[in-house]
């Protein structure tokens, strides 16, 4: 622990080392430095707002979102002067840390968020690979002229919605809810882009299942698959007319998909241009019944071997894709959320520029939360999926200022502490059974209007699920 004649002092002298104690490991911080490093983002002088400072102060917003950018540096400031008397806040002024923020721009925080992924890589759980699922979110961001222009607002049945809104695509390791990679821009943005997107940037491999929902159905986007060996599980949407050709077992087939590609100008013979290639997948088809109710669900997936892959193992372990809709909620509602103040969107930037450093930075304090949930998980042998994601927001509040103002020889056991209280923040009532109605409290959507009985039930999809006998045209 260092003391200093003043803040200032701090700022210029050990700024460029700053970190968040309660993500104390060394990789952490070699990431972060490697990342500032690999955009240029390095400070090219000597200045009070250093780089890594200025990286953490923005990963920081997303820690309290009940205050502005300058009130965050100031938090900041507090937790590092500790019980130090005689350390003003006042070592830069607003317009300093408005342009430090602007100098840094979104890029490190890009490569940060996508390196903290890979330090808590999960097992493959699935079949022997790794589960990962593909699905979007929107989020409102501050209604003004830029943002309204770059991010457009989306549409509704009473006209446009009040504030203009980003479109997130995230690819994410289901077992731990860590973000690997993610697309993001206009509301109106198509999300097969953005995932044929994501599966184009090379994270992905013959080591990996990807879970993917029905409005991604596409036969380019399993031709892609296929060609980079990349498994994947998908259902089926309700327009896709799937024809089987093979029966397996109950509820299985085989059947060819195909699409219709350029002939090479060598190859061709005679005035044909084109021709169809065709590939052969697995379709499983089976129904959920509920409460007097049936649902026909049809999956293909690439893995054909009925006795190595047995197709009710498959379509049970198809219900990881809903860790998808559950990452994207932590995000959106709890890890976003206002609890006072007026201004009550996603983000605080007038500017778009501003939108998506601040996008990138929630995206980092994500992965780290993550990350440290999964550390108590494997320290105290809990399922990170089931450990609290708001108690341990609040868990790394309380115990930012303490260790970040406290001595190396402090540092250790308040850490270990902090770790022990995030894996005794299980969940009481498990969500992984938990099953809500598709339906919105106000008619603003498609969905059906919520009915105050409607609250989460309890279901064993396992018990509901049977294989059908025979071919459904669903």
């Amino acid at each position: 622990m260092h003391f200093y004649g003043n803040m200032r002092q701090f700022l210029a002298q050990d700024a460029a080392d700053f970190n968040l104690e309660v993500f104390q490991r060394p990789e952490i911080q070699a990431l972060a430095a490697s990342a500032l490093s690999s955009c240029g983002k390095w400070h090219q002088r000597e200045c009070v707002l250093r780089a890594p400072l200025v990286l953490w102060i923005v990963i920081a917003l997303s820690l309290f979102r009940y205050c502005s950018i300058v009130e965050d540096f100031k938090i900041l400031l507090r937790a590092v002067r500790g019980n130090t008397i005689g350390l003003s806040l006042q070592a830069a002024s607003p317009e300093a840390v408005y342009h430090a923020r602007a100098r840094l721009t979104y890029e490190p925080l890009r490569l940060f968020a996508r390196g903290l992924a890979d330090l808590t890589a999960p097992r493959a759980t699935f079949f022997g690979f790794i589960s990962v699922g593909i699905d979007g979110v929107s989020m409102d961001v501050p209604d003004t002229a830029p943002n309204r222009d770059t991010f457009g607002l989306p549409g509704s049945s009473k006209g446009d919605t009040a504030f203009p809104q980003l479109k997130a695509v995230p690819l994410l390791y289901t077992d731990t809810h860590q973000i690997i990679d993610c697309v993001c821009g206009k509301c109106h943005a198509s999300e097969l882009e953005a995932a044929e997107t994501l599966i184009d940037a090379g994270h992905l491999d013959s080591r990996h299942c990807l879970f993917l929902d029905r409005r991604y159905t596409k036969v380019s986007l399993w031709f892609k698959l296929l060609d980079r060996r990349i498994h994947f599980v998908h259902r089926l949407s309700g327009a896709y007319d799937a024809i089987p050709h093979t029966k397996l077992g109950p509820g299985e087939w085989l059947m060819d998909i195909s699409r219709e590609v350029d002939i090479p100008p060598d190859e061709r013979t005679g005035n044909e241009r084109t021709r169809w290639e065709y590939r052969t997948v697995r379709l499983i088809e089976y129904v959920i019944a509920h409460n007097g109710k049936k649902e026909v669900v049809q999956l293909i997936t690439d893995l054909l071997c009925p006795l190595q892959y047995p197709a009710r193992a498959i379509a049970i372990g198809y219900h990881r894709r809903w860790e998808c809709e559950l990452a994207n909620d932590e995000l959106k509602v709890h890890q976003s959320t206002v609890l006072h103040g007026s201004l009550h969107t996603t983000f605080r930037s007038k500017t778009p520029a501003g939108v998506i450093q601040e996008f990138w930075g929630l995206l980092c304090a994500y992965n780290l939360i993550r990350g440290l949930m999964v550390e108590a998980g494997e320290t105290h042998g809990v399922i990170p999926l089931e450990i609290s994601f708001v108690e341990t927001l609040n868990i790394i509040r309380d115990a930012l200022p303490r260790l970040q103002s406290c001595s190396s020889a402090e540092r250790v056991p308040l850490y270990a502490r902090m770790i022990d209280d995030i894996a005794q923040s299980v969940i009481d009532r498990p969500r992984r059974k938990r099953w809500n109605v598709r339906a919105v409290k106000r008619k603003m959507s498609n969905f059906p209007v919520k009915k105050r009985h409607q609250h989460s039930v309890t279901r064993d999809f396992a018990a509901e699920l049977v294989l059908v006998e025979a071919w459904v045209d669903a």
